[in-house]
């Protein structure tokens, strides 16, 4: 479309005015859609759909989540893996035991065999059920059973190591609880964030004070 303005000109003593045609100047902008470009707080998770941090897509919708779940199966997958880890400490205590350990280190074998056990089943599909319960009474009746043989028949230097570590496993684990229990507008990034800090804190430290009660208990025979 052809734009023109209006120019005064100087003729004489005269001012007249004159229509002067002017060239339309193309538009070269880029035509960005909002949905197809993130926003500087946006994550992208895959194409397609953007997770902001405040959980929400970017056309104003909040991902929901099946309320079945506690936490939802594909982010805590992770635990799932990291639960066989116990397995490993069921073996290795049945393993030390058979080759001369005090006997109470069956003891250990069967409860942490039992406790994989539990929460395997648990972890697979993370429901607020019986499943869940089950696991974490396991959690209690393993640690009573391994601090009665630590004290009973591990070597004494070891004892500071085995209560202070899981001073600290339970401070975290608590920690990280409350603090996810009273976020009532919980996004994929506060569950996630809530399984690593539960895996690291409590899956691998907490094999980490296994491993060491089983040396302690090896040195002890």
């Amino acid at each position: 479309m052809e734009m023109s303005y209006l120019q005064p000109v100087q003729a004489g003593p005269y001012v007249m005015v004159a229509v002067v045609p002017v060239e339309p100047v193309p538009d070269t902008a880029p035509i960005i859609r909002e949905f197809d470009q993130p926003h500087s707080d946006e994550r992208v998770l895959f194409p397609g759909f953007a997770l902001t941090h405040r959980g929400e897509h970017p056309s104003g919708e909040h991902e929901t989540f099946d309320p079945r779940y506690a936490i939802p199966p594909d982010i805590a997958l992770p635990l799932l893996f990291s639960s066989q880890l116990i397995l490993l400490q069921a073996i290795a205590a049945a393993v030390v035991a058979s080759l001369g350990a005090p006997p109470s280190t069956w003891a250990v074998a069967v409860a942490a065999f039992l406790l994989w056990f539990t929460s395997t089943n648990h972890w697979r599909s993370p429901e607020p059920s019986w499943r869940g319960y089950i696991d974490r009474t396991m959690v209690g009746v393993t640690l009573i059973v391994g601090t009665v043989v630590m004290v009973v028949d591990a070597t004494p230097s070891f004892l500071p190591k085995w209560f202070g570590g899981w001073a600290v496993v339970a401070f975290v684990f608590a920690t990280n609880e409350l603090q996810f229990a009273f976020n009532k507008a919980k996004t994929r990034r506060d569950y996630t964030v809530n399984v690593w800090i539960h895996l690291v804190a409590v899956h691998l430290f907490g094999n980490v004070i296994s491993a060491g009660a089983l040396v302690a208990l090896w040195d002890a025979r």
